[in-house]
């Protein structure tokens, strides 16, 4: 998640078809947060974009 409209929020598309949830810091280094890959993509709205190279 980003709150400053000067940092965008960019994710690999092939993050929402290889994974039914997803784990990130909570702006902690001692919490996480689990959230299922569909409700990030909802609330976070991050702009999709090809970031992984050479998959396979």
């Amino acid at each position: 998640f980003s709150f400053n409209p000067d940092l965008h929020l960019l994710v690999d598309p092939t993050l929402r078809q290889r994974h039914d949830e997803i784990v990130f810091n909570a702006g902690r280094l001692d919490a996480s947060i689990l959230m299922a890959t569909a409700a990030y993509f909802r609330l976070a709205a991050p702009q999709e974009a090809p970031l992984i190279k050479g998959q396979g």
